[in-house]
């Protein structure tokens, strides 16, 4: 099976299971899921081909995917950012936030189109502006999360230490959260310094 066949399948089955099922018709069927996600599987390859011209714009298939990613990573990063650290994040927030990650991946395109040349960085780092107001509008327009999920999946500084109940077993240093979460924020900071 080859890698545009999977992503295929995978769109699908998202599709199918999480939009179809969830939103559109709960008590669907195993045939209408399988007929769903044939006919979305059929207009995603279409939607490929159509695409493919826009791709060979560029000098490789790689660097296509290069350029994109940058634009597709805001959405994600802005939504994983949000679900550890704010209390107010909600799944419908994250949702659509992750849903601009499609209409993002026609901006290189536009970019040049527009003989607009701009390094890729600086257009994904200006794109967390308004990709983050868009996250908290819609954060805000929706219902709050139940009290225990954020208490649950909020980062607090005490999630560097172990849970209470396993203190007593007096785990050795390499075996420490702090410990290791501390070595990952020193080699990312020397990765930063080094190649920035």
């Amino acid at each position: 099976m080859s890698t545009l066949d999977s992503l295929i399948n995978s769109c699908s089955t998202i599709l199918t299971i999480d939009f179809y099922k969830r939103f559109l018709r709960k008590d669907a069927t195993d045939k209408a899921m399988i007929r769903f996600g044939q006919v979305t599987s059929t207009l995603l390859f279409v939607i490929g081909v159509l695409w493919a011209p826009v791709v060979a714009s560029w000098r490789s298939i790689f660097a296509y995917f290069q350029e994109c990613w940058f634009f597709m990573a805001v959405p994600i990063v802005v939504v994983f950012g949000s679900a550890l650290l704010w209390k107010r994040a909600n799944s419908v927030a994250a949702m659509s936030t992750l849903l601009l990650s499609l209409p993002l991946l026609f901006l290189p395109f536009l970019l040049r189109s527009l003989n607009i040349e701009m390094n890729s960085f600086n257009v994904a780092g200006l794109l967390l502006i308004p990709v983050t107001g868009f996250h908290v509008l819609i954060a805000y327009l929706g219902q709050p999360p139940p009290a225990e999920v954020i208490q649950r999946w909020t980062w607090k500084p005490s999630m560097l230490k172990l849970p209470a109940a396993e203190l007593p077993l007096r785990y050795r240093a390499y075996k420490r959260l702090f410990l290791w979460w501390l070595v990952l924020v020193v080699i990312f900071t020397f990765l930063y310094v080094v190649l920035w």
